[in-house]
């Protein structure tokens, strides 16, 4: 079958551009048993999967008694808006570092490097990826 120029470019953006998530915290996804995909973006592309955001909404809400906590109750649209400006930070950072300063990213990385040091620098960053865990490949 023959791929629509369409799907070409989703090919092209996909293989120049990394998968960047919305990230839902270890904690959330061991207590719900959930492991799917919300939100990604790569380049200017957005997939949004709206029914694993309402499974995730039921679930998360399920943890809570609606009679005494329904102030800690999620609404799917919130989840969705919230993914939403994610999506959009992503995008910006994206642009920044295509038109503005392609070395953002490493220049940041040195500066906070050199303000708390690579020890505290790399624990940051490794409490970041075990509090929010990218999903298997």
């Amino acid at each position: 079958m023959k791929k629509s120029t369409r799907d070409m470019r989703v090919c092209e953006i996909l293989a120049n551009n990394p998968l960047m998530e919305f990230h839902v915290s270890r904690e959330i996804r061991e207590k719900i048993a959930f492991d799917e995909l919300l939100f990604a973006s790569s380049g200017n592309i957005i997939f949004a999967h709206f029914k694993e955001v309402r499974e995730f909404t039921k679930k998360v809400n399920e943890l809570f008694n609606p009679l005494i906590e329904s102030q800690k109750m999620l609404k799917a649209s919130h989840v969705n808006a919230m993914a939403l400006i994610d999506e959009i930070f992503h995008y910006i950072c994206y642009w920044f570092r295509r038109v503005k300063n392609e070395n953002a990213f490493t220049d940041l990385y040195l500066h906070l490097e050199k303000i708390l040091g690579e020890k505290k620098l790399n624990d940051l960053l490794l409490a970041f990826v075990e509090e929010f865990p990218p999903l298997p490949v």
